[in-house]
């Protein structure tokens, strides 16, 4: 994790340095930040669905362990 904070830091400094003026590199911050909310919101929804899944299996399972287990 400190890796990647370190790796992002070099990048948000690189833009910063290579921009011609600052209202560019507030761009390219900005743009940084929305890129990386973006992928942290498309993990959010994977990790989301996943989880609605195992619910979702483990609900329509349960009646059937139930029944599994009265027979006996």
């Amino acid at each position: 994790m400190e890796q990647s904070h370190r790796v992002l830091g070099l990048i948000a400094l690189r833009a910063v340095l290579t921009a011609p003026d600052m209202p560019t590199a507030v761009r390219e911050l900005e743009t940084l930040a929305i890129d990386r909310l973006e992928g942290a919101l498309v993990d959010m929804f994977f990790i989301q669905k996943v989880l609605a899944l195992r619910a979702g299996v483990l609900v329509a399972a349960v009646p059937t362990f139930i029944l599994l287990a009265l027979s006996h």
